[in-house]
């Protein structure tokens, strides 16, 4: 008989399936839609009920409701962060305004893969996404007292 671990690491806004090895499918529980996304991790742009259903063998289970609660934490960060161009056809200009902190960043995909990640100390970067396909991406940024979250468009 298999058995599926249902479990889900609750990580900030990003949610992970602990069972390796399946099929993944993370579901909105406030709409019952399911979300793009297909990995075993799944990071929220919007604040929500999310559950992933896990097909594993022959077994198809639903994990429990994870609430996500985080996004657009402290939208005084809306006005110290500034992205631009955007859309864009690869290069994001990223303005951290009077940053005396170190901030991470995370570059993902609609279906939830994270296709950059880097830290930074300085008040502005570049992100270069020219080398990856053209669509929808999500910048996340933090810093130890900010989360903040935005859309890009890559042309």
């Amino acid at each position: 008989m298999t058995t599926v671990d249902l479990t889900v690491t609750n990580a900030s806004l990003t949610l992970t399936a602990n069972q390796s090895g399946a099929t993944y499918t993370w579901l909105d529980c406030n709409n019952g839609n399911s979300v793009v996304g297909n990995l075993q991790s799944y990071t929220a742009t919007v604040n929500g009920d999310y559950a992933v259903e896990i097909t594993f063998g022959s077994c198809v289970n639903t994990s429990a409701r994870e609430n996500i609660t985080g996004v657009g934490i402290k939208e005084i960060t809306n006005n110290i962060v500034s992205i631009y161009p955007n859309p864009s056809t690869g290069l994001f200009r990223v303005n951290f305004g009077n940053n005396n902190s170190t901030i991470n960043y995370s570059i993902i995909s609609v279906e939830g893969k994270v296709v950059k990640y880097e830290k930074t100390n300085a008040n502005t970067t570049i992100i270069d996404l020219s080398n990856e396909s053209k669509g929808i991406y999500f910048v996340k940024i933090t810093d130890e007292n900010n989360i903040f979250i935005k859309k890009l468009v890559l042309e």
